[in-house]
């Protein structure tokens, strides 16, 4: 009976995270039909996102725009401004950061917490020229209790979100 124990255990946590409900989906990208590249101008987190010092603030801004930037495939991607080219700016608004204490359940046997953490941004995008973005589309990514990818890194969802995010980005754009 004992040995039952640990696969009933086992079955139970798989139902739960198979009977969780979705992720929130996706806020939809404007049409970018016209467009055949995109340039990431800037990856910024807005100051009331998050307790950073400014040293850690530049270093995970740095980090977020490469994944960001890395996520869009070469061909994809632009290094200046052009008529074809779709400029766009993201705001990090909310960045909840894992809590040691409050992750101590969650915490691995050598005592690293997993990152349950969450991330809200908001993208703007820009027109060729245009001071004023054509598009403002806002989202919002939390970590699934049973998303382990990148949970053994610091901040490592927020990466992972922004990086997903940038995968879609370059799948909107019209095949060529």
């Amino acid at each position: 009976m004992n040995s039952r124990l640990p696969i009933l255990l086992a079955t139970a946590l798989l139902m739960a995270g198979c009977a969780t409900s979705p992720a929130p989906g996706a806020a939809a990208i404007p049409d970018l039909s016209h467009y055949q590249t995109v340039l990431v101008e800037s990856v910024r987190i807005a100051p009331e996102a998050g307790m950073l010092s400014a040293p850690n603030r530049q270093a995970l801004e740095r980090q977020l725009r490469v994944a960001l930037v890395e996520s869009i495939p070469l061909e994809r991607r632009s290094l200046a401004p052009a008529a074809d080219v779709l400029r766009v700016q993201v705001t990090v608004t909310a960045l909840d950061a894992p809590d040691a204490v409050a992750d101590g359940p969650g915490a691995t046997h050598i005592g690293m917490p997993l990152d349950r953490g969450a991330i809200a941004f908001e993208v703007r995008y820009y027109q060729h020229g245009a001071n004023l973005p054509f598009a403002t589309v806002t989202e919002q990514h939390k970590a699934g209790r049973f998303a382990f990818g990148e949970s053994f890194s610091h901040y490592g969802h927020a990466v992972g979100a922004l990086r997903d995010w940038g995968t879609g980005l370059a799948s909107s754009f019209p095949r060529t």
